[in-house]
């Protein structure tokens, strides 16, 4: 053995170069002979160990798939088990359908079927229009042109009047519409008050028993109102357009009155200065409206006038009835002539009690003065009643009224609960909710095993 390891450690300082000189011809050393000899031999002896390893591990690598291969006992075996985990997953599953869809549904079908009270509505709808309005079809919406547009803002006061405190008040003392939804005979998630719906207030329980809704293209409000019988329904429908049309009829008679205030105080105005300068007129005539001291005079002064005519014939004939000597003649005409300016004087006399003393100029100038007065007064009246009769004309027509489109109907069928119809909903919620959650735990799932 000493030998073959320093005939190995020879090995190792053996050139390639001394190998093909010795296949030369060359005369090789014996030891060097034995080297390659049993060099040539450490190499078969590798590659006969290789080639038993590479045998070993094919051996060994059927044996593992020999291993690998199941018996037919064996593939039952896992087919019983892949089918028992089967069953319990979709056991499970339906467990859980059970539990969290099919259960919800039932409870939902039992009341909306069994348990829930019927609620029944009563459908209006109704438009605010003014007295020049030719219709509702004459209308165009409220962004549009049209008589339509005169009313939004009193159809959206009248909207929301209806949805407030002060017409849910009035409903509960008038006609006690909220204590209707209060009985012992409404269910619990019907009922106003009971524990398990919580409402947050009145107003909003209120306003899911009166709904409106407005119609932005032709303006009209549409009203649905529920109750416990259709003879209430109707009966409290009727009831909240009545107190609309109050509402409305206060804002317009409110307008109204505004408008005509100021041509009714300018009338009464123009009114008391006519009378004013009538009376003063009247006591500047001296309490007598009828009587004129300037036409009185004018007469009298015809009276003179004709009298003085008459006087200058009769003295006319006084002179001729001279010239021929007639005296039975010339005292007739002495005694006329006497008459006539007796007559004459007492004219003057009175001509003189007709002017007071004063000067008849200046009597009728201050007269002229009163009566354009009066006339300034009559027509300032006149423009006054004219913008008063315009005025209530044009108030009349701003005049805003309720017209009943849809008088409220009456109820043949229950509106709510929808049975049918809310057990679906329950349905797929609850199917959705499940749906979501299975998805979420079985990704929090995988993202575990990551």
């Amino acid at each position: 053995m000493a030998s073959n390891g320093s005939h190995g450690a020879l090995s190792t300082d053996v050139e390639p170069t001394d190998i093909g000189a010795a296949t030369a011809g060359v005369p090789v050393d014996p030891n060097e002979e034995r080297i390659r000899k049993w060099r040539e031999e450490r190499l078969r002896i590798a590659e006969d160990a290789k080639k038993e390893r590479a045998l070993e591990k094919k051996r060994v690598a059927e044996d593992a798939a020999m291993q690998r291969v199941p018996t037919l006992d064996q593939i039952e075996q896992t087919r019983r088990n892949i089918l028992k985990q089967r069953r319990q997953r979709r056991m499970w599953m339906g467990v859980r359908l059970a539990a969290f869809v099919l259960l919800p549904t039932l409870i939902g079908a039992f009341y909306y079927f069994v348990t829930a009270t019927p609620l029944y509505r009563s459908e209006a709808a109704f438009i605010v229009q003014t007295s020049k309005a030719e219709g509702i079809s004459g209308s165009t919406g409220l962004f549009g042109q049209g008589p339509v547009l005169d009313t939004i803002k009193e159809t959206m006061a009248v909207r929301h009047f209806v949805q407030s405190q002060t017409l849910m008040q009035k409903m509960e003392d008038e006609k006690g519409f909220m204590s209707h939804f209060a009985g012992d005979d409404v269910d619990s998630f019907t009922r106003l008050g009971s524990s398990l719906v919580p409402w947050r207030d009145e107003l909003e329980y209120y306003n899911r028993r009166v709904e409106i809704a407005l119609d932005p293209v032709e303006g009209i409000l549409k009203l649905n109102v529920y109750a416990l019988s259709p003879e209430h329904a109707q009966s409290y429908a009727r009831a909240v357009i009545g107190y609309s049309e109050q509402m409305v009829n206060t804002l317009s008679d409110g307008v109204r009155e505004s408008q005509l205030e100021l041509a009714n105080r300018e009338l009464e105005t123009t009114e008391t200065r006519l009378k004013d300068a009538r009376a003063a007129l009247i006591n500047y005539k001296g309490g007598n409206s009828a009587f004129d001291p300037i036409q009185e005079a004018a007469n009298i002064n015809a009276v003179i006038s004709g009298l003085e005519t008459e006087l200058a014939r009769v003295e006319a004939e006084l002179a001729a009835a001279r010239s021929i000597g007639q005296r039975n003649k010339i005292a007739q005409m002495e005694a006329a002539r006497d008459a006539v300016q007796d007559q004459i004087a007492k004219q003057r006399e009175r001509l003189q009690d007709v002017s007071g003393g004063l000067d008849l100029q200046q009597f009728a100038a201050r007269q002229d003065a009163l009566q354009a007065d009066i006339d300034i007064a009559q027509q300032r009246y006149e423009q006054a009643l004219e913008a008063y009769n315009r005025a209530r004309i044009e108030a009349s027509e701003q005049l805003k009224f309720i017209a009943t489109v849809v008088d409220p109907t009456m109820p043949f069928a229950q509106a709510a609960p929808e049975p049918v119809f809310d057990t679906m909903v329950v349905f797929l919620v609850a199917l959705g909710l499940y749906s979501i959650a299975t998805i979420f735990i079985g990704a929090l799932r995988e993202h575990s095993r990551i």
